[in-house]
């Protein structure tokens, strides 16, 4: 199908052919086929990148609206995921900045 309809060939050495309950990963995500995870190295590298824009708020390198479009951003990502719970631990145990 690929080949004959789409036109589109895909690359031996870089295709897995995977059982469907595996997920498959995607943009810091692994998708199955009723929930979409996040992998570990995200939430990592999000909370990291949360913690950077505090520091550059703080330090009066980001302005608070800087600051809100940053957060809007990350969270926009991680909202498409499975992370209620996650997202609400984490915010719940987050510093308050003061502004």
């Amino acid at each position: 199908f690929l080949n004959e309809r789409l036109v589109l060939q895909l690359k031996e050495e870089s295709t897995i052919l995977a059982p469907v309950f595996q997920g498959v990963p995607f943009l810091g995500v692994r998708v199955y086929p009723r929930m979409i995870r996040l992998q570990r190295a995200a939430w990592t590298r999000l909370k990291r990148k949360v913690r950077q824009r505090e520091q550059a708020y703080r330090t009066g390198q980001l302005d608070e609206r800087g600051l809100v479009q940053s957060m809007q951003s990350l969270l926009g990502h991680l909202q498409h995921a499975s992370t209620w719970r996650l997202r609400r631990e984490f915010f719940q145990q987050a510093p308050r900045l003061e502004g």
